[in-house]
């Protein structure tokens, strides 16, 4: 049996698709990126205006999350990210008390979601 003119092209179509260089592969077909230019772990001044802004407004779970976002971010990458300042490690130690204090006051050492 002699291949058809449609095999012969899904072939032809098959040995274009498998000659792109490697580089290519993976590549967004619309254009956009698929991975963020940005990072997820947020800079050290977005991480301080953060827990600014949660100690202004009076929330300090909020005000946690973003001090520990500062220090996390530190101790993974700490020669490319700043330290945190004395003064906020202080206050999330402060802070970090505080949430011990009240759940221990609630009876439960572990803290529940709805709790966060």
């Amino acid at each position: 049996m002699r291949p058809s003119w449609r095999g012969a092209a899904a072939a032809a179509v098959l040995a274009a698709g498998c000659s792109a260089p490697p580089w290519q592969f993976g590549a967004p077909l619309n254009g956009r990126r698929s991975i963020p230019a940005h990072s997820a772990v947020p800079a050290p001044r977005e991480s301080r205006s953060a827990a600014v802004a949660a100690r202004a407004a009076g929330q300090p779970v909020l005000e946690i999350q973003a001090l520990q976002a500062l220090v996390r971010a530190y101790r993974q990458d700490g020669d490319r990210r700043a330290r945190p300042t004395p003064a906020e490690a202080a206050r999330l130690a402060e802070l970090l008390q505080a949430r011990a204090a009240a759940f221990h006051a609630l009876g439960r050492a572990v803290p529940e979601s709805r709790d966060l």
